[in-house]
C-alpha cells in the first residue's frame, strides 16, 4: 500500500478536484462524491463553503471494502445509474481557473502528520469517540480497508484522518444529519424537492404548521383566546329581516302571490252549495272545521234528496280528502269522526249512491292514512267502536282483491305502530272481515286454479316474502296473518275456533271442491307464529275429513304446511337451513316427500339431537292424526335406495313414532336395506325400551318378535350353536340387551295370552342370555322363573316336575345347597297338599 504523503499529482489550470469517497467491494458498494472548490478562496474553513457537501447511493453491502481519496480533474466525468435518477447532484457552483498547488489541501488535510496504517487493520480499535451527529457515518467505516487498484493519481489517507474530516465537516455543517434525503438542502431527492416547491405555492393561503421542536416551552397560551361561536340569528349584521319580506306573509298568501289571478271554474251544479277551497279559506280553528264539515254534509244530504248518484260520490271523496287534512293536522275531535262516518256509511249502503263501494274505500283510506302519518292525532284517539264500524263497511262490499288486501294492511300499518294495551278490540269487525275473505277462497274457479297449480303454490309459499310478488291465493293469507297478529293474546283461540267453525260451514255447503278454501285457510294457520300447534293439526284433520268435497292433501302440500308452520314459531335457525328444507320437500316426486324431508332435518342438524327429535315428533304427530303413518314408512322405503336414509335417522323416527309396530317395521328396513350382510346388528336397543310391554302382550305379534327388535339370537346362518350366538352378541351394545331381557322376563310374566309351555320358554332364553352376558342374573329374574313354573301348581295341577328341577338347579347354582334343599322341602309339601286334595276330589293319583 502506498504512503498517504507519497505520489503528488499535478493539475492543470482550471482544474479542480473531487473528493471520492467510495467504499466499494467489485461493482458494489456505497460512493460518496464530494464537489469541492480551488481550496487557496477559503483560508479558513474551506468545507463550509462547499456548494454541495454528500450525497450517498447505497448499491449493497460487502465484507470488503476499499476507502480511496481520489484527486480527479474538472473535466471528469461522474459515475451514474441507469435505475435511478437519485444518483444527480446538485450543480456545484463554477470553478475558479486558478492553479491549485498540492500544498493548499495539504493544509487542509495534514498528509505528513497521520501515520501509516496497514489495509487489513479495522476502524473498531482506532475510531476516537464520535459526536451524535457523526453516528450516521460509522457503519461505512467500521469495514476493513482493502486496498483498491493503484492508479497514477490516487492518494491513500488513513482512517483517522478521514474521522478527523467527518468530524470537522459535522462541526460546521448546521444540518445534522445530511446524509437524509428528506431534510431541505443540497442534498434533498428530486421528488421531495418538487413536491415542496408545490407546497410553496400555497403557503400564502395556508401557512405550514411549524416543527414541534419550533415551540417554546413551557408553551404561552395566553394569546390564543377561544370563544364560542355566535348563532346567526343573534348576529344584527348578518341576520337583516329586510331581506325576507315573506316571513310574515302565510303560505297560501304567498303561493297565490306567485300565481297571479285565476279565473274559478264554473259548477255544473249550481243548485249545490259549492265546496270550499282549501287555499281560499285557511281553516285553523277546530269550530271552523266542524262548520265546514257540516256544510259539506249538508251538501251530500241535498244530492242524497236530488237522487244524484254521481254528485253523492264527488262529494263523499271531497269530504274524505278534507277529513284526511283535518286529521292530520288534529283539528276534528273523535265523537265528531264517528258520526261522521256512520252517517256517511249509511248513505254508500243506500240504492242512491252506485258508487258506494268506492267512495266507502276512500272513507276509510282518508281515516286510516291521516291518523297513521299524524304526529299530533294518534290512532288511539278514534273511537274505538270507529275500527269495527269500518271493518264491517269493508266486509260488505266485494272489493277487488287487490284494493281489500291494500286497505287491510293500512289497516295493519296503522294498528301495529300502537302498544297492545291501547289497541282497539277489533275482533267482532275483523271476524265479519275474514268471512268475506272466506267467500271469495270458496268462490274460486277450479278452471283458475287447478290441482297442481294449488299444490305447487304451496311447495312455493315459504319462498315468498314480499307481498306484491306474490299471487293472490298466497298474498290474501298473508294479508290476514298481519290482521290475526294485532288480537291480544288470551282472545287469539277463541277467536281462531270461531274462525275455524265459519271455514267448515263454508266448506260443507259448497257441492264442488272447497280446496281453494281449505289451502288458504291452512297456510294462513300456518304462518301465524301465535297459534299452537296442536289447533293447527286438528284444523288439518277437521278440513281432511272424507266427508268433505274436497281431494285428499298430497304428501308435497303436508310438507310444505308443516314447513311454514316451524318456519313461523322460529324452529329453523336461519334463512339457509329454510332453503334446504325447502329444496328437500319441493324437489322430487310426491310419495318420497316426507323421506327427502325428513332425511334433510337428519343431515342438517345431526349436531343437536333433541332438535332433530323436536322436528321429527312435531312431522310424525300429524301424520298420526291423520291416520298417513303408513304413508310416510312407504316413502322411506323408496327413498332408502338414494343412501340418504341412515341408521340414526330410523333410530329416531322409531323412538318418537309412539308405535311399537312401526319402530318394528323401521328396524326391519333397517336389517333388510342399509345393514350390509354378515355384519352385526347395530340398530340401537335402547329404542325398544319402551315398547318392550307393547311388543310382548300385543296378541297379533309373535312372542319372539321381541327377540328380533332387540337384535338377541338374531344372528347369520353360520352361527349356528347358542354357544356362538351368544358370543356375538358380546360387544357395544352386549350389557345393555342384557338389562333388557330383565324387562323381557317382567312382560312374559304379565302375558296371560301365551300358553305356560312359551312363558317358559322365553323366561328361560332370558336367563340364559343374562348368565352368558353378566354372569349373575338379578333376582327378580329367577323369581320370574318361580311364578313361571308354579302357574299348573296355582291352578291345583300337580305341575310339571322337569320344570321345578331346573327352578331348583338355578337356586342351587346362585344361592347354595342350603336355600335350595330349603325350596325343594317347600315344593314338595305343596305337592302334599294338593295330591290330598286330588284324592279329596276322586280325581285318582294317575298323575302324581
Amino acid at each position: 500500500m502506498p504512503r498517504a504523503n507519497a505520489g503528488q499529482p499535478s493539475f492543470g489550470s482550471g482544474a479542480a478536484f473531487l473528493i471520492d469517497l467510495a467504499t466499494s467491494a467489485g461493482a458494489s458498494g456505497v460512493h460518496t462524491w464530494i464537489p469541492a472548490t480551488p481550496l487557496g478562496q477559503y483560508p479558513m474553513s474551506p468545507v463550509a463553503h462547499w456548494p454541495s457537501i454528500f450525497q450517498c447511493q447505497g448499491r449493497g453491502r460487502s465484507s470488503r471494502a476499499a476507502t480511496e481519496l481520489r484527486l480527479l480533474p474538472q473535466s471528469a466525468t461522474f459515475p451514474r445509474r441507469s435505475s435511478t435518477s437519485r444518483e444527480a447532484l446538485a450543480l456545484p457552483t463554477p470553478l475558479s481557473s486558478a492553479k491549485l498547488p498540492y500544498e493548499a489541501f495539504s493544509e487542509w488535510v495534514d498528509l505528513r502528520s497521520v501515520p501509516a496504517a496497514p489495509p487489513s487493520s479495522t476502524l473498531r480499535e482506532r475510531l476516537p469517540a464520535m459526536k451524535a451527529p457523526m453516528s450516521k457515518c460509522c457503519r461505512s467505516l467500521q469495514r476493513p480497508v482493502v486496498a483498491p487498484n493503484l492508479q497514477a493519481y490516487s492518494v491513500w489517507i488513513t482512517d483517522s484522518l478521514l474521522v478527523s474530516a467527518f468530524d470537522r465537516y459535522c462541526s460546521v455543517s448546521r444540518a445534522w444529519n445530511r446524509s437524509l434525503s428528506h431534510i431541505p438542502g443540497p442534498l434533498e431527492s428530486q421528488r421531495r424537492l418538487g413536491k415542496r416547491r408545490m407546497g410553496d405555492a400555497s403557503t400564502q393561503l395556508m401557512p405550514p404548521t411549524p416543527a414541534p421542536w419550533m415551540f417554546p416551552v413551557p408553551l404561552d397560551l395566553s394569546h390564543w383566546t377561544w370563544q364560542p361561536p355566535s348563532l346567526w340569528s343573534s348576529s344584527p349584521a348578518e341576520h337583516n329581516r329586510s331581506r325576507f319580506p315573506y316571513d310574515d306573509i302565510g303560505v297560501a298568501d304567498l303561493v297565490r302571490q306567485w300565481l297571479g289571478p285565476q279565473q274559478r271554474l264554473v259548477d255544473d251544479f249550481q243548485e249545490f252549495p259549492a265546496v270550499p277551497e282549501t287555499l281560499d279559506i285557511p281553516v285553523t280553528d277546530t269550530a271552523q272545521v266542524q262548520a265546514s264539515l257540516e256544510f259539506d254534509m249538508s251538501a251530500v244530504r241535498l244530492a242524497v234528496q236530488k237522487r244524484r248518484g254521481f254528485e253523492v260520490k264527488r262529494r263523499i271523496t271531497a269530504i274524505a280528502k278534507k277529513l284526511r287534512q283535518h286529521i292530520y293536522l288534529g283539528l276534528v275531535p273523535s265523537e265528531k269522526i264517528y258520526s261522521l262516518v256512520v252517517e256517511l256509511f249509511a248513505i254508500t249502503e243506500s240504492s242512491v249512491c252506485p258508487y258506494g263501494r268506492k267512495a266507502a274505500l276512500d272513507l276509510c283510506w282518508a281515516i286510516v292514512r291521516g291518523s297513521a302519518t299524524s304526529s299530533v292525532f294518534s290512532p288511539t284517539m278514534l273511537d274505538p267502536r270507529l275500527w269495527n264500524t269500518m271493518l264491517l263497511q269493508l266486509s260488505r262490499k266485494p272489493f277487488a282483491d287487490d284494493e281489500l288486501c291494500r286497505v287491510v294492511n293500512y289497516f295493519a300499518d296503522a294498528l301495529e305502530v300502537l302498544p297492545e294495551t291501547d289497541r282497539p278490540p277489533i275482533a267482532e269487525g275483523l271476524l265479519r272481515l275474514l268471512s268475506s275473505f272466506f267467500s271469495t277462497w270458496a268462490g274460486a274457479d277450479k278452471k283458475l286454479v287447478p290441482f297442481n297449480t294449488m299444490e305447487l303454490l304451496l311447495a312455493d309459499a315459504g319462498l315468498h316474502c314480499d307481498p306484491e310478488n306474490m299471487p293472490w291465493l298466497l298474498r290474501h293469507p298473508k294479508t290476514v296473518v298481519r290482521m290475526l297478529q294485532l288480537l291480544p293474546q288470551q282472545e287469539v283461540d277463541s277467536f281462531l275456533h270461531q274462525a275455524n267453525q265459519l271455514v267448515l260451514e263454508q266448506a260443507s255447503k259448497m257441492e264442488k271442491s272447497c280446496r281453494t278454501l281449505r289451502s288458504c285457510w291452512l297456510l294462513t294457520l300456518a304462518q301465524l307464529p301465535n297459534v299452537s300447534e296442536t289447533f293447527f293439526f286438528d284444523s288439518i284433520v277437521a278440513l281432511s275429513q272424507a266427508s268433505l268435497p274436497m281431494k285428499p292433501i298430497t304428501a308435497t302440500e303436508l310438507c310444505a304446511l308443516i314447513f311454514l308452520h316451524w318456519r313461523s314459531h322460529g324452529y329453523l335457525a336461519s334463512e339457509e337451513r329454510c332453503r334446504v328444507l325447502y329444496n328437500a320437500y319441493r324437489r322430487g316426486p310426491n310419495n318420497t316427500a316426507f323421506a327427502r324431508l325428513l332425511a334433510a332435518i337428519g343431515a342438517h342438524w345431526s349436531g343437536t339431537p333433541d332438535h332433530v327429535t323436536k322436528l321429527y315428533t312435531s312431522c310424525w304427530t300429524l301424520m298420526a292424526k291423520l291416520g298417513r303413518t303408513r304413508e310416510v314408512f312407504w316413502s322411506l322405503r323408496h327413498y332408502t335406495p338414494s343412501k340418504k336414509v341412515t341408521k340414526d335417522m330410523l333410530q329416531q323416527l322409531a323412538l318418537v313414532c309412539d308405535n311399537h309396530r312401526m319402530a318394528i317395521r323401521l328396524k326391519e328396513l333397517y336389517w333388510r336395506k342399509l345393514r350390509k350382510p354378515g355384519t352385526p346388528d347395530r340398530f340401537d336397543p335402547g329404542v325398544f325400551e319402551k315398547y318392550i310391554d307393547a311388543i310382548v302382550l300385543d296378541p297379533r305379534l309373535p312372542p319372539r318378535m321381541i327377540w328380533r327388535a332387540l337384535g338377541i339370537y338374531r344372528m347369520d346362518g353360520r352361527k349356528t350353536t347358542l354357544a356362538e350366538k351368544l358370543q356375538h352378541q358380546r360387544g357395544a351394545y352386549g350389557q345393555q340387551r342384557a338389562e333388557l331381557a330383565a324387562k323381557v322376563s317382567d312382560a312374559f310374566v304379565k302375558a296371560t295370552h301365551i300358553s305356560d309351555r312359551v312363558a317358559f320358554r322365553h323366561v328361560s332364553q332370558c336367563y340364559l342370555f343374562i348368565r352368558a352376558i353378566k354372569r349373575e342374573p338379578p333376582i327378580r329374574v329367577i323369581e320370574n322363573i318361580y311364578r313361571v313354573v308354579i302357574r299348573d301348581m296355582q291352578r291345583h295341577q300337580p305341575g310339571r316336575t322337569k320344570r321345578l328341577l331346573w327352578f331348583l338347579s338355578i337356586v342351587e347354582r346362585h344361592y347354595g345347597i342350603q336355600i335350595a334343599f330349603s325350596c325343594r322341602l317347600i315344593l314338595r309339601q305343596w305337592r302334599s297338599r294338593l295330591k290330598r286334595w286330588w284324592l279329596s276330589m276322586g280325581y285318582g293319583e294317575a298323575r302324581f
